[in-house]
């Protein structure tokens, strides 16, 4: 692997982290992941692996982060602090650049086994004939008409799907509108309803005004009549007041 061991006290005299102790333990448990996966061949074995040295060098971060928190709660002078986090974070670095390289190959293998399973895996043109490669030209040439016009017809249905929901959107937003014309009229009618009652409602208190108004002359009409008949003395009160409603009604 080429990482360097863990040694955070040797040199400096200074008592580890119980997160240093955890990191030393398991910087050892990667190398010895990565040295195992040398001798395995199936690329889907040493999948399983290096997702198993993910999970610890993902541990192994959030040590760091750990052993850096209570190293500054313990006040540790930041130039020490700075010095023991830079060796761990170097020695993960490393683990994480060998586990990038090892997953890019396991990738490349399956993509070739794929390949070699299906058929169509590189092929030798050097070793080929004239007609043999002309063939095989015609038919790469066909597989890739083929492919342009399966790309032209996806292409064409999704303009004509686009087209069909424009105008699907169109139509809705003709039909919002309309709606809210609809409202607009239904509200002005409302108020123009509104009015109309009020202004019945104001006629019909007029006109109980006015029949009363009637129904009162009617009634001193009514009054006199009876009264001329009774033939009450012109020199009484009740006579000079009927005469008077009498000229009142009259004019």
């Amino acid at each position: 692997m080429g990482a360097t061991p863990l040694v955070p006290n040797g040199a400096t005299g200074a008592t580890p982290y119980e997160q240093e102790v955890k990191l030393e333990k398991l910087f050892g448990e990667l190398q010895a992941g990565f040295k195992k996966m040398e001798g395995v061949a199936d690329p889907n074995k040493q999948a399983n692996i290096l997702k198993d040295l993910t999970n610890k060098m993902q541990e192994a971060k959030s040590l760091i982060k750990e052993f850096e928190q209570e190293a500054r709660t313990d006040n540790m002078p930041a130039a020490e602090l700075t010095s023991r986090k830079k060796g761990l974070v170097q020695q993960l670095n490393e683990y994480i650049a060998k586990k990038k390289e090892l997953g890019n190959d396991i990738a490349g293998r399956k993509e070739l086994i794929g390949a070699a399973k299906r058929g169509d895996g590189p092929k030798d043109y050097n070793n080929m004939d004239t007609t043999t490669l002309i063939v095989e030209g015609r038919k790469k040439i066909k597989e890739s008409d083929e492919s342009l016009i399966r790309s032209e017809k996806l292409v064409a249905e999704t303009i004509e799907i686009g087209t069909k929901t424009a105008a699907k959107l169109d139509d809705q937003t003709k039909q919002l509108e309309r709606v809210v014309d609809d409202l607009d009229q239904i509200h002005f009618s409302m108020k123009k309803a509104q009015k109309i009652i009020r202004d019945i409602t104001r006629g019909i208190a007029t006109d109980k005004a006015i029949m009363g108004f009637i129904m009162l002359l009617l009634l001193g009409v009514v009054v006199i009549i009876v009264l001329k008949i009774a033939h009450i003395p012109k020199s009484t009160s009740v006579s000079r007041t009927v005469d008077l409603i009498f000229v009142s009604c009259c004019t």
